[in-house]
């Protein structure tokens, strides 16, 4: 698993519990969803530079 894999997957998680706990309040904050929407691009972003890295590896062999 590359580095731009674990990153993605910590970014993904932290998105999860802040959508977690935001779903949970009466009336959240609108600045809550522009955060929860800056750390799901990070994971996405990740996530792409990961699978970018494994095609590498893979065209690599």
């Amino acid at each position: 698993m590359s580095h731009y894999t674990k990153k993605a997957e910590e970014y993904a998680e932290s998105a999860a519990k802040l959508l977690d706990e935001t779903t949970r309040q009466a009336a959240p904050p609108p600045e809550r969803w522009d955060q929860i929407r800056a750390v799901q691009a990070q994971a996405q972003i990740y996530a792409t530079l990961g699978l970018r890295d494994q095609l590498h590896d893979l065209q690599a062999k």
